[in-house]
């Protein structure tokens, strides 16, 4: 039965045809219940479609695999599961499994690590026409590219804008306000008219944008071969952060770095947490959730595996490189909002040992490193401070500030305290990434 057909048979029909043995039906049966809230009756729907061989099914149960089960992270058998399904949908030329499949690869995620691999899987996605995958090459290429280099970015970012990426035409938006990146007047304001209404971060960024547009001209258009496009995602994944010290105190070995990741970087990372941000919490047992509530008054997102790709993953290659540690040693990256007023109040970052290991100190040592990226400076307050030091450091965008939480013999810290004094005016964006003893990715067993 076509998939036409199948799109427009009634519930009733649908279920009897799914239950019957159609894969595709497996599958709009399962997208049905799970739109209606029977997540876990589409669950099974979706694992038939995919044992059926059915693309649609293959990608979406892998990726729920990917998700585990209650937040906890997905066990070994089903990260192998899910690559496996991943495998047999890109082999039935499924974009996202492609996009998908290029994050494991990178991550070592059921694999070995092999960038190459990760690279040519995005550029198939991306030359496929998967706008996310548009997206995520256009920024790969433009961070990798040298001054005055043309990447084929900008023109990479435009068509998946074109193509209903709000990422994309939300990060055009900001690359105009800053003059980075030139595009038609009549396009970006276009952009701007879309994005108003669904709520984007930062939406003094339109104005500024607009204020601009007379100095906009095209961007450039370049041929993007697969090889080409492969060759520069390549590159730009091998790529180290900019390491020039602005200040540094030798008491906890604090660095501060100016503009480590560029300002698009640092964009991509506020769009890509914007949707996910919740209340900030704090790993600490002795603090209540109505005592946290004043404790720490930010929003924060935690970007799962499931919710990352390569420029993350390469966000957090370039951060855990001031720890000195392996990469897999770092949490996954931790991204803050602080509204007017909000602020975290002086706390420490190492983490008590608790007898069910929540806090993993037992399975993965203590946070040795903390590493704080500020994603953008357009506020008033909001300082990094250290009371006890009398130590206060305000970030601009891109910059890095590393500090150590633990003393000379590996021992918790007790002049570590810091704080996030409270934001005056305008929004204030970070990322935070703990640096781990041990390695604390669930799939890496030494590092």
């Amino acid at each position: 039965m076509s998939d036409t057909q199948n799109q427009q048979q009634p519930p009733e029909a649908l279920r009897a045809s799914a239950a019957a043995g159609d894969h595709q039906a497996q599958f709009q049966l399962g997208a049905l219940l799970q739109r209606s809230g029977g997540f876990e009756e589409a669950c099974i729907w979706f694992e038939k479609s995919a044992k059926g061989g059915n693309r649609q099914g293959q990608f979406t149960h892998a990726t729920i695999l990917l998700q585990g089960k209650n937040g906890a992270q997905p066990a070994q058998e089903s990260l192998e599961a899910a690559f496996g399904y991943l495998q047999q949908a890109a082999a039935q030329q499924d974009p996202a499994a492609k996009r998908m499949l290029a994050l494991m690869h990178a991550l070592a995620m059921a694999t070995k690590q092999d960038d190459e691999k990760a690279a040519e899987l995005l550029a198939e996605s991306a030359l496929q026409g998967f706008p996310p995958a548009i997206r995520e090459a256009g920024v790969l290429l433009l961070l990798g590219a040298k001054e005055g280099e043309v990447s084929g970015g900008g023109m990479l970012l435009r068509h998946a804008a074109m193509r209903g990426d709000w990422i994309a035409a939300w990060l055009l938006v900001c690359a105009a306000a800053r003059g980075a990146l030139m595009m038609p007047a009549p396009a970006l304001a276009q952009f701007v008219t879309r994005l108003r209404p669904g709520g984007a971060p930062l939406p003094e960024r339109f104005e500024q944008a607009l204020k601009v547009t007379k100095e906009n001209r095209e961007a450039e258009d370049i041929a993007l071969t697969p090889a080409f496009l492969k060759q520069a995602i390549l590159a730009a994944l091998g790529k180290a952060p900019r390491q020039e010290l602005v200040e540094s105190f030798e008491r906890l070995n604090i660095g501060h770095y100016k503009q480590a990741l560029k300002p698009l970087h640092c964009d991509y990372l506020i769009a890509l947490s914007a949707g996910l941000m919740q209340p900030s919490k704090v790993v600490n047992a002795e603090i209540s959730d109505a005592e946290q509530q004043n404790y720490r008054t930010s929003d924060g997102a935690v970007l799962a595996p499931i919710d990352q790709d390569l420029v993350t993953a390469l966000a957090a290659r370039q951060l855990a490189h001031f720890s000195g540690l392996p990469v897999a040693h770092s949490e996954f990256i931790a991204a803050l909002r602080y509204h007017p007023g909000q602020q975290y109040f002086p706390h420490h970052d190492y983490l008590e040992v608790d007898e069910k290991d929540y806090s993993k100190v037992k399975s993965c040592g203590q946070r040795k490193s903390t590493i704080l990226l500020y994603l953008n400076h357009s506020y008033e307050g909001g300082k990094t401070e250290f009371p006890d030091l009398q130590i206060s450091i305000a970030g601009k965008t891109g910059d890095v500030l590393r500090f150590d939480n633990l003393d000379e013999t590996g021992a918790p810290d007790p002049q570590s305290l810091h704080a996030g004094t409270a934001v005056v005016s305008g929004e204030k964006w970070l990322v935070t990434l703990w640096c781990r003893e041990k390695p604390f990715w669930p799939w890496v067993k030494d590092g």
